[in-house]
This record gives C-alpha cells, structure tokens and sequence, in this order.
C-alpha cells in the first residue's frame, strides 16, 4: 500500500515541550496547529496501523530575498521531520515508532509545501 499527499504552505519545526504551572509538560499551538494540519491533509485514507512503514517527507520553503546557501537553514530538518511525524501519530499509523525508513530533504521553492509518500516496508 503507498499513499502521498501534500500540505500546502511552510512546514513548521517541533518545537521543545514547555513547561506550565505545577511542572506540567505542554506542546506549543504553533506545534500543535501545523501538526493538526498535517492530519487533516491525510484525510481519510488508509490506515497503515502497526505495520512496518517507509515514510518520505520532502519539505519545500519559501526562497528568501537573498539566500545564503542552496538549500534552507533556518529550521532543522530533524525538527521539521518529528512535527510531520508527530501529526500522522494516530491517523495514518499507530505510531511513528513503526517507521522503519525514512527519507527527507529540504529545499527552496515558490511554492512552500512538504510533500509526503508513506509506504508498506
């Protein structure tokens, strides 16, 4: 089974827990927000549950006025990577821990974007 799809505008990085009162552990809303989006851009397809999966995640972000490099720097792809996995936990599988393979890179583009493949292994 192979499923794709893409979520339109820039992709966010996971950002560390925050710590509230009474040393209570909470994620952001910007975290939270683009990881609900990532969910809704799954939609209703198939769920690959427990299964051992290969996940690609290409992440396209808006090219600055003057870019120091060929491929973006702000955000860390590792960052980028958990908060895409992090929003499928649960609707596309049970858990990122079944994720066996993963693929990722980064670029620039007019058209910010991530573009995700998941796949049985």
């Amino acid at each position: 089974m192979k499923e794709s799809f893409i979520i339109q505008g820039e992709c966010e990085s996971k950002e560390r827990p925050r710590f509230g009162r009474k040393g209570k552990v909470y994620t952001t809303n910007k975290t939270r927000s683009f990881e609900d989006l990532v969910g809704y851009s799954y939609g209703k397809r198939h769920y690959f549950g427990e299964r051992a999966i290969s996940l690609t995640v290409n992440i396209f972000s808006k090219r600055p006025k003057k870019p120091k490099y060929d491929i973006p720097t702000r955000k860390d792809l590792d960052n980028m990577l958990k908060a895409v996995q992090d929003g499928l936990n649960g609707v596309a599988f049970k858990d990122d821990r079944h994720i066996g393979d993963i693929r990722a890179s980064k670029r620039y583009s007019d058209n910010p974007r991530v573009e995700v493949v998941i796949e049985d292994l």
